[in-house]
This record gives structure tokens, sequence and C-alpha cells, in this order.
């Protein structure tokens, strides 16, 4: 009898209506973004980063906070990177209106991971929009083919490429 008394008294303590789950902060303010780059800027100098690094960076977060803007959107998170990756990847951020590449809107997935991990850790989010359920996955990348060259082309340059003798 004690055992069910203990039982019963463990479920109603962990019953799922005596503690709501506080809401995660994912999401910020698009007008915090500029003074919490230089911020982040800041720390990669101290983090000894290269300045390519730093101002490849720093361009990156201009492109997102102009496209943030130019749409409207008052918070960035992971509905707004969303469409910002589709924007890039449909030739939104290029002069001539060029698609960028799957590599391209990859790199640029990577290289804002770091921004969000930094305002966790700054206390500006509760949660990276990359962490949260459902996690914001990074593009697919296809692998490119390697075409070799047929015997025909190789001998067409005569003197570019050794030949070799191949296996028996």
């Amino acid at each position: 009898m004690q055992k069910d008394q203990l039982i019963r008294r463990k479920r109603s303590a962990v019953s799922p209506a005596a503690k709501p789950t506080p809401r995660l902060r994912e999401s910020m303010a698009t007008e915090r973004i500029p003074a919490l780059l230089e911020d982040w800027i800041a720390d990669g100098r101290y983090q000894n980063r290269s300045p390519k690094y730093l101002g490849d960076r720093r361009a990156l977060v201009g492109w997102l906070l102009k496209f943030l803007r130019e749409r409207g959107h008052a918070q960035c998170g992971k509905a707004e990177l969303r469409d910002f990756f589709v924007f890039v990847r449909e030739g939104g951020n290029n002069a001539r209106g060029k698609p960028a590449s799957e590599q391209t809107v990859s790199n640029y997935f990577r290289w804002l991971r770091p921004l969000f991990a930094f305002l966790v850790e700054a206390g500006e989010l509760d949660i990276s929009p990359y962490e949260s359920k459902p996690r914001l996955s990074p593009p697919r990348v296809p692998k490119k083919q390697t075409v070799p060259f047929t015997p025909e082309q190789v001998r067409a340059r005569p003197g570019r490429w050794p030949l070799r003798p191949g296996p028996p």
C-alpha cells in the first residue's frame, strides 16, 4: 500500500499543468543588431580573428540587416533567417540578380551561427534560432561531379600533361 501511495504522489507532483513552461526568446529586435554587431566584432578582435574574417562577417550582417529593414521585419529569428537564405539563393543579394550557389548560402548559414551564439552569451537571446526546436538546418550542398579528361583530350594537348602508363 505504501508503494502505491508514493507512485500517486509522484504523479501528482509532476503534473504538466502544475508548471507552465516559460517562452524562450529566440528572436530579437532588428534595430538592436547594429550595436550588437559592434560588440561581436570587438569580441572577434579579442579572439584574434583576421581582418578579412571580421570584414566578411560585418558585410554579411549588413546584408541581413538591409534585408530585414527592406522587408519590414521588426524581429530577427528563425523565420526571418530562412527568408534571408531563400532571398540570397534567389539572387536578391547580388547586384546582377544572379542566384547564389548552394555553397554560398551554406557559407552564409555557417557564418551567422557564431553571431547568434554570441547573442545568447550576451543575454540578448535565451536560445539561438539555430538551436531551437525544430532546428534550423543548413542548406543542402550537392556534391560536385569531377569529370575526368578523356585520353583524346589529353593527346590533343601534348606536353601539357605527362601520360603515365595505367594499371596493367
